[in-house]
């Protein structure tokens, strides 16, 4: 009975995700260094201790042993990988914080989120590198969508989720979806890689089922990244999902004359994009007929009591306030929604200190800039290439625009080789449109959150797979025979 049971727990198993052949030690590390960055999420106050006690040691040793490992046939990009590493942890020194006493959390996310878990598909056999690629894939975002899940659960019955282990609720706060202390528009990225990874993985479903399930959890997640009234998540949906309806009918189109061809998949990608991201109002509409409860309060009212009054039904549904920030998705697109200011903030500091175009500068010193020079709140700037000029100056922001152009170059290699499948071909899609987000948010890019981290790992396999395509390696022969 006990067998029989076994058994059928390992069939359903292999239904959600065939392990035919072993995940490699690198890789589950680096899956559980997903899970625990989003574990922090819940727990911040686990964050600090866990670093010190277990991250630092942990993060440090893969990265050296992964260096020792490949250090005779080092895969492409790990050098420059390794210096820009070094070089954040030397602008840090310089800027005289020795012991990183004060920039040790930032250190710890960098060398993780970008020297450890790029190096995460470099380490795989060639042999087993697509299958081990797909389970960081689900794993992030099974994640994501159990998240989404929740929130939408939350939305729905007009709660909160608050727990002793973080001191903000997760709920609808101010009209956005916050998840304890993490700001809508990061949520809201972390969706959007989440969302854009599965579009690349409903070329490579084998079954009908696969793809409605897939169909699904875009429908999930492009309803969770409504709720954080992120327009720089929304714009980037769209163009995932414009690209997707454009690429798929490809090989239908290819007996086209090629002026009609691309004419079509212009329209195509054009109707797609401005579907997909006008179709985020009227959602965002209905869920503001819900009112009530997940509008929290903004400021302490514990000691005021209010006066009791007799009000009409009426009266109490038009008092209540709306759930969502009704946002106009066309406003304020000149300061793109007073970014300018803080992108002026990091331009001063530049002009004040030149000498940060050498050295650079610390998280910490960059986190006070748009409050010392423009009374803001915000902790950084708002681009990710002005915050990285600021932070790791000339020299550093030299190394990542190197690693950058190596991803895209390697892209362009995968779409040479006729023979790449479609969903690999789709990731490089995938890099540019995240590269885009940067012009609004650091992320994914040095906050070594949990899509900083995707956002390397996919990096490190678009280089990896390009690779291979140069040398004309084959990427999986099973894998392209039963997808031709």
């Amino acid at each position: 009975m006990l067998q029989t049971v076994l058994n059928k727990v390992k069939e359903i198993g292999s239904m959600v995700y065939p392990l035919k052949k072993r995940i490699s030690l690198y890789t589950l590390f680096v899956a559980a260094l997903l899970i625990l960055r989003l574990f922090f999420w819940f727990s911040p106050a686990h964050e600090a201790k866990l670093e010190l006690s277990w991250l630092w040691p942990a993060g440090i040793a893969a990265l050296a042993i992964a260096i020792c490992l490949r250090r005779t046939n080092p895969p492409a990009g790990m050098w420059l990988v390794v210096c820009l590493t070094l070089w954040f942890w030397t602008v840090t020194v310089l800027n005289g914080d020795y012991a990183l006493a004060l920039n040790g959390h930032f250190i710890v996310g960098v060398t993780i989120g970008i020297g450890v878990c790029f190096l995460t598909v470099p380490m795989m056999k060639q042999s087993n590198r697509e299958q081990e690629l797909v389970f960081i894939i689900k794993l992030y975002v099974a994640l994501m969508v159990c998240m989404a899940l929740m929130s939408l659960l939350i939305t729905v019955f007009e709660t909160s989720i608050q727990t002793p282990l973080s001191s903000q609720p997760w709920g609808i706060r101010e009209g956005r979806l916050y998840v304890f202390d993490y700001h809508p528009n990061e949520v809201g990225c972390a969706f959007t890689v989440a969302l854009l990874l599965t579009l690349a993985l409903i070329p490579r479903a084998r079954s009908t089922w696969g793809r409605i399930l897939l169909a699904l959890i875009v429908v999930t997640l492009y309803a969770a990244i409504t709720l954080t009234v992120c327009r720089t998540s929304m714009i980037l949906t769209s163009l995932g999902l414009g690209a997707l309806f454009t690429l798929l009918p490809m090989k239908r189109l290819a007996r086209m004359k090629r002026l009609p061809r691309f004419c079509l998949h212009a329209a195509l990608f054009v109707v797609t994009v401005s579907l997909a991201f006008f179709g985020f109002t009227p959602f965002s509409k209905i869920v503001t007929n819900f009112h009530g409860a997940a509008a929290f309060a903004t400021e302490d009212t514990s000691l005021v009591q209010p006066t009791p009054v007799a009000l009409s039904e009426e009266a109490l549904a038009q008092d209540k306030p709306p759930m969502l920030l009704e946002r106009d998705l066309g406003h304020d697109f000149g300061t793109f929604t007073g970014r300018t200011e803080l992108w002026g903030t990091g331009l001063s500091y530049l002009k004040e200190r030149p000498k940060t175009l050498l050295i650079g500068s610390t998280d910490a010193e960059v986190s006070r800039i748009p409050r010392r020079y423009a009374q803001r709140v915000e902790y950084h700037l708002h681009n990710l290439w002005l915050e990285l000029l600021v932070q790791i100056g000339l020299p550093g922001i030299l190394l990542y625009a190197l690693l950058m152009l190596m991803t895209l170059r390697a892209g362009l290699k995968l779409w040479l080789v006729p023979n790449t499948p479609l969903w690999i071909r789709f990731l490089p899609v995938v890099f540019v449109v995240l590269c885009i987000n940067g012009a609004m948010e650091i992320y994914p890019g040095i906050t070594g959150n949990i899509m900083d981290m995707m956002f390397f790992i996919l990096c490190g396999a678009i280089i990896t797979f390009g690779k291979a395509a140069s040398d004309s390696l084959p990427l999986s022969q099973k894998h392209l025979k039963a997808h031709p």
